[in-house]
């Protein structure tokens, strides 16, 4: 075996790394007794010492040409022999597909003279194997625009040899007044150049664009295939098709696929004509139909996953050219995985570590009609804050999507950035687009959890002051019609089909076996008894967050809070936290009813003051008149309550050591919710944690501890009840990290807000972040966006300080995570390696939290 090339004799499908996907199938294939034509696989090693230097070696040249001269011997064939010519196919193969992303060359080994004796037997098929082989040389080794060569083709209404002659002459011309150079006639001077193009094609923008997108990191590069070719335009018994062993859309198992006849595999790819279903292949030539079919199934239980398969059919012989596992829909990748545990291709624990969590998420919502995106015009992307597609018109606030709604109309809500003031706007669209925020700003977090889909931190976004957005090249008025994908990121233009995508019954299935290897328990976030039926819907073992600053959205409630907010002694205070204490005892009580005997986790109160505050005049004056506070003493008030960085400022705990009464209010609402309940229900018994944010001192969470204690008991003196209620602490901050084993000591269980402990650790804005984060990945400076995927190195180890310390004085201190690292299947990896407990996430990212803990447990 050569140090940079192994033959498809020699590989087998473990060499992904070293042979891509393809050549590592293509080997393996080969060494099974199929039909697979001739060839070996330069390793991806090569391709990075190509990206390091820009040339292939001389030593690599060698020994390409020494493999060469091995096919030749065992086909009888030879590069540049006019007689008995060898003609090959250089295709690329990443260890990880990327399906169109990188170059291939088709056709090598013709030239003048070779075409020429050819054409004595077939003139059309020599000439346009010809032609083909100038074109796309042309185009992906030479960069000529591929237009230029397809308007010259177009230019002939009849394809016969002596257009065909005529075109080879004017792509000759073309290519010399383009590169300044004639055509060369040495095939392996094409060989060389050939492969070098593959491998620089590992850098071209679509393909760094695609490992962007798709999180694909440390990967080498790209192998290059190098292959005898068949062909499938030889004769009228000759074909290309592409097939699949189930049906990529539904599921179902069934040979799937097209077939063009008298063409070649970039026909079919490039939809330059109509191919046929692949059961015509049934009538036309019945044994080779029993032949792909048999042969396409043995792949299947071979690989035990559905398999995308190339192949073309040479004067009636059958050859297969790839096979990979098949893209498919998620509702389709359910079906898939389940029917073949349920066949015995596959054992439970590979039916879970093959479900894909993003099509356990995918399953879940609305997703455009494959045809209509394919025919749809982009006009932006942003970040995929939440998955799922919607259409309406446009919205710029609260006033024109309630309107809108009213009269009957679908709305996407677009915004520079959305706050609580946006809630009921937010409930009421269909999806929501930021120019600005990130991936844990308050659209992203609060879409989540409402199941709708987002796209935030858009730079293609410009909101002017006029009711009209630039999206892109193009100006929307308001109440124009866009769609979006909040899957992928992408905006469009106009309106595209949407398909309802019913939960498969395959996704209860697969987490019901989920449930049972779990290793670390899945908690959902939740506000709302609506958020609480859906975590329950998807088997969450309990809420691990109630942020109850969400409780105060609705605008009655909103009233009431800023009133409270601007009372500036405490007795005026206490009589608009008065009037708010019925309202969330009433909202805690629908909670527990809600969650029954489960654990519950309540957050007190902890963002800035301010941002429940008016900055409109018109909100402002309407603040006023219900206030009775002048306009003027008002903005007084509000510039007051301003903080220069809020994020770091008057919240969490700061508020309780400032205004206790403010807790006190709450510990009140949430006894008097679990009395209500107790009475209606006295057999079940509730699990309420009380947590206290952004603590920072120990002398803060004893001060706050000692009121709320006091408050509880108090209150269970009084009406002569006892309540299961735990006190802990919500780590948010390197500090509290550094002095978690004091407070563990003061503390039932300790919960990490991994949102706010990355930003205080990195000092990065997660609402900002967005304007440089690409920046960053691109350079390698972080893999992954740190407010998706948790930093390992840094934020990861205060993490790993604060359980060792905490666990030193209390080893079975529940501990766990609540935020969105919690839904993020990296993330959970790290956090069940350190010895956490528990994370818990937004409701519709329980599932795949339950997907990856379940992975966890069986490997």
């Amino acid at each position: 075996m050569s140090t940079f090339i192994t033959t498809f004799k020699e590989g087998n499908k473990e060499m992904k790394q070293q042979l891509g996907g393809k050549g590592a199938n293509l080997a393996e294939m080969t060494n099974l007794g199929y039909p697979v034509p001739n060839g070996f696989t330069i390793h991806t090693s090569a391709c990075s010492l190509y990206q390091r230097d820009q040339k292939l070696s001389d030593t690599l040249k060698n020994d390409i040409k020494k493999h060469i001269q091995t096919i030749e011997r065992e086909t009888n064939k030879n590069l540049g022999s006019k007689s008995n010519p060898l003609l090959l196919s250089i295709r690329s193969g990443a260890e990880i597909s990327m399906p169109g992303m990188m170059d291939t060359i088709l056709n090598l080994g013709i030239n003048d003279e070779i075409a020429y004796e050819l054409a004595k037997k077939d003139p059309l098929f020599a000439y346009d194997l010809y032609r083909r082989f100038i074109q796309m040389y042309g185009n992906v080794v030479k960069g000529i625009p591929m237009e230029k060569f397809d308007k010259i083709y177009d230019s002939f209404d009849t394809i016969n040899t002596d257009s065909l002659l005529t075109i080879i002459n004017d792509y000759k011309s073309l290519y010399q007044a383009e590169t300044k150079e004639t055509f060369s006639q040495n095939p392996y001077h094409h060989l060389y150049e050939a492969i070098e193009s593959v491998m620089a094609s590992w850098g071209n923008e679509r393909a760094v664009y695609y490992r962007d997108v798709n999180n694909i990191h440390n990967i080498k590069g790209t192998a290059v295939n190098v292959q005898t070719m068949v062909f499938g335009n030889v004769d009228e018994h000759s074909a290309t098709g592409v097939c699949f062993s189930r049906n990529p859309s539904t599921g179902k198992k069934e040979l799937f696929g097209e077939i063009l006849w008298q063409a070649q595999g970039e026909d079919i790819v490039a939809g330059t004509h109509t191919p046929l279903p692949i059961q015509s292949l049934i009538s036309k030539k019945p044994e080779l139909y029993e032949q792909l079919h048999h042969l396409v199934y043995e792949l299947e239980k071979h690989y035990k996953d559905m398999q995308d398969i190339e192949f073309t059919i040479e004067s009636n012989r059958l050859y297969l050219l790839q096979t990979r596992s098949g893209k498919r829909t998620p509702q389709a990748a359910l079906k898939i995985n389940r029917d073949l545990f349920d066949e015995g291709i596959i054992s439970k624990k590979e039916l879970i570590l093959q479900t894909n969590e993003h099509d356990i998420s995918g399953a879940l919502h609305a997703e455009f009609n494959i045809d209509t995106v394919n025919l749809a015009t982009e006009i932006g992307h942003g970040m995929n804050a939440s998955p799922g597609a919607a259409v309406g018109r446009i919205a710029f606030n609260k006033e024109q999507t309630l309107d809108y709604v009213e009269n009957g109309y679908n709305v996407i809500l677009v915004r520079h950035e959305t706050s609580p003031d946006d809630i009921q706007a937010m409930d009421q669209a269909q999806g929501i687009i930021t120019a600005q925020g990130g991936m844990t700003s308050h659209a992203a977090v609060v879409t989540r959890a409402m199941g709708k889909p987002c796209i935030v931190g858009s730079n293609d976004i410009k909101i002017n002051n006029q009711n009209e957005v630039i999206i892109g090249q193009k100006t929307y008025q308001k109440g124009d019609y866009i769609s979006m994908s909040g899957t992928t990121g992408t905006i469009y233009d106009g309106k595209l089909v949407l398909e309802t995508q019913q939960k498969p019954k395959e996704f209860d299935q697969i987490l019901n076996l989920g449930n049972k290897h779990q290793t670390i328990k899945i908690l959902a976030n939740a506000d709302t008894p609506k958020d609480i039926k859906t975590a329950l819907l998807y088997d969450a073992k309990g809420i691990g967050l109630v942020r109850t600053e969400h409780m105060f959205f609705d605008e009655e409630r909103i009233r009431l809070f800023q009133q409270m907010i601007l009372s500036q002694t405490s007795e005026k205070r206490k009589i608009a936290l008065d009037k708010l204490l019925p309202v969330q005892a009433e909202d805690f009580y629908n909670l527990f009813k809600a969650n029954g005997s489960l654990p519950i986790t309540v957050r007190y109160l902890d963002p800035p003051l301010h941002e429940f505050l008016p900055n409109s005049p018109h909100a402002i004056k309407s603040l006023s008149d219900d206030s009775k506070i002048s306009v003027v003493d008002l903005k007084k008030q509000i510039q007051r309550l301003q903080e220069v960085n809020p994020m770091m400022g008057h919240r969490g705990i700061r508020l309780g050591i400032t205004y206790p009464e403010i807790y006190t209010m709450q510990t009140t609402a949430i006894l008097i919710a679990a009395l209500k309940h107790y009475n209606e229900n006295p057999t079940i018994q509730l699990n309420i944690n009380l947590m206290l944010p952004l603590v920072s001192d120990l002398k803060e969470l004893i001060i706050m501890r000692e009121t709320i204690s006091k408050t509880i008991k108090n209150y269970e003196s009084k009406h002569q009840v006892s309540f299961n209620i735990k006190i802990g602490t919500m780590i948010e901050l390197p500090r509290a990290c550094l002095i978690a084993d004091e407070i563990a000591e003061h503390s039932d269980f300790i919960s990490f807000g991994t949102n706010d402990l990355t930003q205080m650790t990195l000092g990065f804005s997660r609402d900002d972040i967005h304007s440089f984060i690409d920046d960053y990945g691109q350079k390698g400076i972080y893999k992954n966006d740190p407010f998706k995927t948790i930093d390992t190195d840094g934020v990861g180890e205060l993490l790993k300080i604060a359980v060792q310390k905490a666990r030193s004085i209390k080893p079975q201190l529940p501990m766990g995570v609540c935020g969105e690292h919690g839904g993020d299947r990296t993330s959970i990896i790290f956090f069940e390696n350190i010895g956490m407990d528990y994370v818990s996430c937004s409701p519709y990212r329980v599932p795949n939290a339950i997907l990856t803990s379940a992975k966890i447990g069986f490997q």
